[in-house]
Parts: C-alpha cells; structure tokens; sequence
C-alpha cells in the first residue's frame, strides 16, 4: 500500500499558466470513473495555480490530455515506464464456464461472448498495449476467429484449442496457426505464473511446457482425458460433450432417483462459479432439489437432526425476477433451465433474517464446466441466499435482490491499475470489484392452494451470488488489508449507493489473484468483497421516499425553491459521512491512517 506523500512527485506547471480547469480531464479511467494509474508512479501532485501552494491529485493521463509542459524529458522523469501508456484492462478470473462442442465437432449456432470464455488472464509487463478481440468460442469456421500478432505469448489451434512446447523461430514461416487475443498481465498479481514449473498433455508430450505454444492438428487417433490435477487451460475443447438443449419445452426435471442423492449435494471438487454467466445462457428458470424444505426458511426445524424429508423425487420450480425477464433472453422461445441442489449439510451462515447455503448448481445446457475443474462437469458451486419465515426478512431478501440487479457490472468485475478516491483517501488502492457477482433472483412459481397462506410463510425467493470466502477477522488483518475494505466502502457511496450495515460480519475474504489457478492462491494476495445489501439504499430510491414524505412529485415537479431538494442532498451527504466515520471505527483505524 502506497500513501500519496511517500510516492507521489509534484508536476511543474508554466508560469503563465492559470488556474486549473473546475472540470479536470478525464484521462484514462475503467468504467467506475474512479481517477487510475497503472502504477504509483503515474499519480502526480499538480498546483491549482502556478502561484499558489494549493495541489491537487492528477494521473499521467490527465496530464497528457491537460498538455501544459508535458514533454518527452519530463515524462522519462516521473514516470517508470514513459515508452508505454497502459489503458485500464479488465482481468479475468481463472475460466470454468466453456461451451463445448457438439459429438459431429461443430456448434450448433454462433454466439459471440466478451469477456470471451477459457482464456487464462497471463497478461503482460504493461498492460493492454495491444487490445484483445473476442473470440466466436463456439464456432469453428476460419472466418469467426479473430487473432493478434504473436507478443511472446502463445498460439492456439482453432479446432482443438491443443498446446505444445515449441521455440519462438518455428512460429515464424508457420500457416495453420492462429493466436489468441493478447492477454496482458500486471506482475503484482501474476507472481504464481512463475511458480508453476511444468504444464503437461498427456497426449502431445512428456516434456514440461513454458510459455510458448503452438497449434497442432486434430488427430483422428482417440483423445486422452487430461488428468484432473493438472491445470484447465490445457483440457480440449472439442471433447465430447452432451449437448441436448436443456431448454424449456418442457421436459421432466431430474430427481434424486437418477443418481445418489450423496453425489447431487456434495460440494467436493466442484468449482466456484467466478466468471459472469453470458446473458443468453442465463437460467430462466431454477428446479430446486430441496428434500428437506430448506426453502421454506423455517429457521424452527432442525434439518441436520430428525428432520423429515419430503418431496424428495419433486424439485421446486422457480422463475427467474432478476435481471428482469426484459432482458436479451426473453426474446427466445425457449428458456434455459438450472439445477439447484439444497442441503442443511451446506449451510455456511445463518443471520437474522436469512440463511447461506454454499450449494451446487448444474447450468443450463450448452454452458459446462472443464472436466479437469469439476467432478461434475456443467456443475459449479455458488451461494443461495433463503429468507426465513417473516416480513421483514423477505422484504431485505427482496430488496437485496433489487439492489443487486441495479448494480453495475463493474462492481463485481476487476481491473489492473490503482485508484486514488480522493477527497476521501489519501492511499492509493488497487482497482478490484466490490461485490459478488450476480447470478439471479428467483421467486417460487410452483401452482397450488396458498391463497389462505400468507406470503412470508411460503417458500422464500431464492438469491444466487458468487461465492467470495469466509468473514474476516479485523485483529488478524494488516493495516493495508483494512485500508482495502474501507475503500470498497468508499467506492459504494461514490456510485449513491449506501450500505447501512457495514459490519465486520459483511466483509468476505478469499485467497488471491482470482486469475490465478485455485492452487496457485495465496492470502498473501488476499481478496475483499462487501456482502449483505438487504438494507442497501440508492441516492435515487432515498431522493423519492424524501420526496414522497414531502408530498411532492418525484419524476421532476419540485416547488420553486430549491432549498428542499438542497436539504435532500445534504442529509444524504449526512448520512454517508457517518456511515464512513462508523466503518473507520469498525476497521480499528483513526481518521488519518487512510
């Protein structure tokens, strides 16, 4: 963690020059809007007026699109690397979710995907010097693939996806390969590429393979599966895989009877879903295998010990509320269905008003999962959020399910570089996502007599998110490890959004980098997400509930002063304030040490 007084230098200005601009430019930013450098030495103090020793905070890419004294000597001076001007870039965690290819080889239809699925994030020294293409995963034809020039990297056939060792002169007079998008890595985050000393196939060679690759024709001998041990970059695409469309036409949902009730529910070498499911193979709609009635949030039963089990061979169907059924996936004809698998042995929290269950969930067909990831391929592992039985605890569900689907995408999404939140902090934070990501809402749609029941005592919605690590543990974390939470608090309310219960019980942590392999993690990298938004609220849902107390109309008709609307803006204001000074006192540190 670097403070701005310890790392950043002051930018000259010219003496003519005049007071800065009110609207300071943009410069290179990700899509939170947050002021970025890719590295501490591109943050730099610039004076409000030549005269003055008021300074403010810029980036090296504001200064370029400030352009006053910005010359090559001066650039060499304060920057670390002058050659490059890295732009943010999205890092993708480690792939699980691939579309395989159908038993005559081919894909059924083509769907482009971006971020594109399978690619391993390797990045580079600099970061997005050259921008990848999205890659057609799931078509074959010469023309849907589109490719980059080799950068030290690695090349991949378009077929087979298939890798081998080779040396950098045999890729020069080559003409059936083909490389992938250029994958960009910041070496912070990338320490674990260089302890991985050997990468195998087991059908192309025994020799340990290095970072680069060449593409190699299908063989028309039988493939070997490779091991489960090894990493899932190497696995190929085009092995066979079961394709019937999973879509609702209706048929029969699965039950337990297919298989052992025991392998369904158990959560052993099932993957955690990290990446984001493409919007065209969302679940529609959810069949909930819930033997034990975990759905009807009856917090009264004791599930572990004497619990009845009913409808064990009937699954719970429930339909999909968010993202809302106006999304690019309603225009189908047919719905894409998932398997959920519920069981008490998975319970992982229990709060006020709801209980987390860590659960497996098998995706909607053609989505699957890499064989060497998953024991269950098409299966991966997320948490299911249930409310339990009272009013105010399916109204936060649903509101968290709300809040949720009003977050942008970039919440939940990661890019290299670091953010100063100025006026806020003084330290520089690495650019990370702030929530779990979103895998749906859904609300039971199962028919049957429940007019005389009320709605809290039936099943409750059901909420899927990523699954993000355990609670922390503030007396064993490190001053900067606190400075990262806080920040993700301070990037929430920089988007109007406020927390409301931003406790100790609410910050997750996993090992880290999430693009690095699940073995290769470590908490020395940790990773940090804010959880629990049933009592979240939005500038813009506080603004209207002000409005409404007012009597007063909040798609735009306010009375001619403006001093309510002043005051509107000035409690919320208020209330982050606070809600920032408890989160402070909450990380064990003072006013200053941020």
């Amino acid at each position: 963690m670097s403070t701005i007084d310890d790392t950043v230098e002051e930018w000259p200005r010219e003496r003519n020059g005049g007071l800065l601009p009110t609207h300071p430019p943009e410069g290179h930013r990700p899509p939170n809007g947050c002021m970025w450098g890719h590295d501490p030495s591109e943050f730099c103090y610039i004076r409000r007026h030549p005269d003055s020793n008021r300074r403010t905070i810029w980036t090296r890419s504001m200064l370029q699109d400030f352009n006053e004294c910005y010359d090559r000597e001066l650039e060499c001076k304060h920057f670390s690397n002058p050659d490059i001007n890295p732009k943010p870039r999205l890092r993708r965690p480690w792939p699980v979710l691939k579309v395989p290819k159908a038993r005559n080889g081919c894909h059924t239809k083509k769907v482009s995907y971006d971020p594109p699925l399978g690619h391993i994030d390797e990045g580079s020294d600099h970061d997005d010097i050259f921008p990848w293409d999205v890659v057609l995963e799931d078509s074959d034809d010469d023309d849907a693939v589109q490719t980059n020039k080799l950068h030290g990297a690695m090349a991949t056939d378009k077929v087979t996806k298939t890798r081998i060792k080779v040396s950098t002169n045999s890729l020069v007079d080559s003409t059936d390969r083909v490389l992938p998008p250029w994958l960009p890595y910041t070496p912070m985050f990338t320490s674990w590429w260089k302890s991985v000393t050997e990468i195998r196939v087991s059908d192309i060679s025994a020799q340990p393979c290095r970072l680069r690759f060449v593409a190699k024709r299908p063989s028309k001998r039988p493939k070997k599966r490779a091991s489960s041990k090894k990493f899932l970059c190497i696995e190929n695409d085009g092995e066979d895989a079961d394709t019937e469309d999973c879509t609702d036409t209706e048929p029969l949902p699965p039950t337990v009877t297919h298989r052992g009730a025991s392998s369904l529910y158990n959560l052993a070498n099932i993957p955690v879903l990290q990446e984001h499911i493409p919007i065209v193979h969302f679940p529609d709609i959810l069949h909930v295998h819930d033997p034990f009635d975990l759905s009807m949030g009856d917090t009264t039963v004791d599930h572990l010990h004497g619990a009845t089990v009913s409808h064990a061979n009937c699954p719970v169907r429930y339909e999909r509320l968010w993202p809302p059924p106006n999304s690019p996936t309603s225009t189908k004809t047919k719905r894409n269905i998932a398997q959920l698998y519920l069981s008490p042995q998975n319970e992982v929290g229990t709060g006020h008003h709801s209980v987390v269950y860590a659960s497996p969930l098998q995706l909607p067909s053609p989505l699957t999962t890499y064989n060497s990831a998953s024991a269950r391929p098409g299966t991966v592992r997320v948490m299911a959020k249930v409310a339990i039985q009272d009013v105010s605890a399916r109204k936060l569900l649903n509101n968290e399910g709300e809040i949720y689907n009003s977050f942008p995408q970039h919440f939940s999404e990661e890019y290299c570089g670091f953010h100063i939140l100025t006026p806020e902090m003084r330290t520089l934070v690495p650019s990370v996502a702030v929530t779990p990501k979103f895998f749906g809402y859904y609300i039971p749609s199962d028919g049957g007599d429940t007019a005389l029941t009320p709605t809290w005592e039936q099943r409750s919605p059901i909420l899927l998110i990523e699954d993000c690590g355990e609670q922390i543990s503030i007396g064993d974390m490190t001053p900067e490890d606190r400075i990262d939470c806080y920040s993700l608090l301070v990037r929430l309310h920089f988007a109007e959004y406020m927390h409301n219960s931003f406790k100790q019980r609410n910050i997750v942590v996993q090992p880290g980098p999430l693009t690095a392999p699940p073995e290769a993690r470590s908490m020395d990298t940790p990773s940090f997400r804010v959880i629990d938004f049933g009592r979240t609220e939005s500038y813009c849902n506080y603004k209207a509930s002000a409005l409404y107390d007012f009597q007063m109309d909040p798609n735009g008709v306010y009375p001619k002063d403006d001093t309510t609307i002043a005051n509107i803006e000035w409690s919320w204001g208020c209330h982050l304030m606070e809600e920032r000074r408890k989160a402070r006192r909450e990380l064990r540190f003072g006013q200053y040490d941020f």
